[in-house]
Order: structure tokens, then sequence, then C-alpha cells
């Protein structure tokens, strides 16, 4: 969850309909939608009821409403007290993010309204593998960064957790995996797959998982581009596995899937500081909201709803 989300969803209860909220908040509709759903999937629950006249709050969406505002005015506290202790000179905020994070964040949003928002910081941006963003980061090259890893790893005590999801099998229309609900890593031994390169963090966390169970890896095109394997998925060119933020990009909506269930396996982002990180780094950090506000509100939606 990110402070723009939290936004987005105010804008849309506040103006009853998507297009004028996303007018409101300087974002493109499909944009603003995109960040609504990846929202209500964090939460667990629906936040609209959507239809031709608009957009209204659900009982789940009503309950949200005043912890979404609490939340977004803790952060924006945050980030003004961390910003007024920084020097007043012009600022250069370095950040990192793996490969791809699905539409768990809207980075480039971020990033622009971050600075936007404070004219003097200048905001450099670096996309590249997990482990490479780790050397950087040691080096003091980026003062933070989006990393994956898998749920077995080893983590720093001061990393921040985002957002932990499982794997899935997407398949094209027919394939009698994909109609499945769940399987198992060990149905999957042998399968024919779609893969990410080895340098991406989705590909190597998968690959661990195999070769502790034994299980063969069949991959019959590696790529480097999420959007051409989702294509490849939905021409018949094989099933693949991907982390749910993945899955849930909107060129693979049609595709059937297939949960991975194994509690062991599964993808985490976490937000990692450099040593070196200055203020205006550590303000850009508050950004988002860890995992472990995120499973407070959940549990004070299910108690407000009576679940």
């Amino acid at each position: 969850m990110d402070l723009r989300q939290l936004e987005f969803f105010l804008a849309v209860a506040a103006e009853e309909n998507f297009t004028r909220a996303a007018e409101r908040s300087f974002v493109s509709q499909p944009g603003l939608s995109s960040s609504i759903r990846a929202l209500e999937r964090e939460l667990g629950v629906s936040l609209f009821t959507r239809g031709r006249g608009g957009a209204t709050l659900t009982a789940s969406g009503d309950a949200f409403r005043p912890r979404a505002a609490l939340l977004l005015g803790e952060a924006r506290r945050a980030q003004e007290a961390l910003l007024r202790a920084a020097s007043a000179s012009p600022r250069t905020t370095r950040i990192g993010a793996e490969q791809c994070l699905g539409d768990f964040v809207d980075l480039v949003d971020l990033i622009t309204a971050f600075g936007s928002a404070h004219p003097h910081t200048s905001m450099h941006f670096t996309q590249a593998s997990t482990r490479s963003l780790h050397s950087q980061l040691d080096t003091g090259e980026i003062d933070l960064a989006l990393l994956a890893n898998g749920l077995t790893e080893d983590v720093s005590a001061t990393s921040i957790p985002l957002r932990r999801e499982s794997f899935v099998l997407l398949g094209p229309e027919g394939h009698p995996l994909a109609t499945r609900e769940s399987l198992s890593p060990e149905e999957l031994d042998g399968v024919d797959t779609i893969d990410f390169a080895d340098t991406w963090a989705a590909r190597r966390i998968l690959d661990e998982a195999w070769a502790r169970r034994g299980i063969t890896r069949q991959s019959v095109m590696t790529l480097e581009d999420v959007h051409m394997l989702i294509r490849l998925v939905v021409r018949g060119g094989g099933v693949a596995i991907v982390p749910e933020s993945m899955a849930a990009k909107l060129e693979a909506a049609e595709l059937p899937r297939a949960i991975i269930e194994d509690d062991s396996l599964g993808w985490e982002i976490r937000l990692v500081l450099s040593d070196t990180a200055d203020e205006t780094a550590r303000a850009f950090a508050e950004t988002f909201v860890g995992t472990p506000q995120i499973e407070t509100t959940r549990g004070e939606l299910a108690a407000a709803l009576g679940r």
C-alpha cells in the first residue's frame, strides 16, 4: 500500500466518480483504477460498487475511509518533519527497484508526484535485479530500493516488508493445469514453462524452490519482459509461473490461473534504505505503508464489519 493509493481512494470516495477523481489527482483514469484494484487486493475487500452512474462506497469502503485518512495524515506529517530537517540546498534522491513488481505499485506515479511536491529534489531511478541493487545499496550508489526475496531467505532486520504474496500458474484457455484452483509444486515437475531470465528474482526464487524439492524445470522460453511473457501465454505458447501482482496486470485479466499452494514458496517485497540515506530519501520511504500496518487495518475492517 502507498500514499497515492490512499489519496486516490479518498478522491473517488469524495467525487463518487473515477474520472473526476483522476482529474483531481492529476493521474490517468486507468492508472487510478489500477491502483484502486491493487489496494482492494491488498486489503482483501471491495471498496466501491462501480456502475454507470459512478462509484459508491461499499460497507468495507465506508469503514476504511477514516482509517485511510488517518494513515495518510500520519505519513504526511512524518514526511514533513523529515523534509524540514533536510538541507535547503538542491538534493538528489536515488531510488532502485526490482525489474518488475507487477501492479503492486506504480513507481512512475510515486516518483513523479514526490518530485513535483518537492521541486528542490532531483529524482533518479534505477531498475535492475535485486542482487545488483543490493550491491548498489552497499556502496551508496542508491539511497533506497524495493527488493524481492523468497519467504525462506534471510533479510535485513531493518528492512520494511511491503507485500507478501503467492505464485500462480497462468495458462492459456483450456489448459488442464490452469483450470485448477490450486496446485502443489510437485504437480509441475517436468511441465514446459515460459520463464523469466535467471537474473530476475522471481525466476531465482522458483529455481531454488524446485531444486530443494528435486523438481525438474523445463523452460521452453526465457524472457526479460513480463508483457511479452503474458502475451505468449495468451497466444497458447505455454504456461508461466509468476507472483500474484504480475498476474494482476491487465493483459493477464482473462487468463485462467491456479495458485501454487506451499507455505514456504512465495514472493516478498521489502523496502531497504542505504546506511547513507538522507532525510529526503527517508521522506520518500514514508510514501509506503508497511505490512504490519496493513495487517492492522485488515483487522480493524473485519472488526468494524463484524467478521
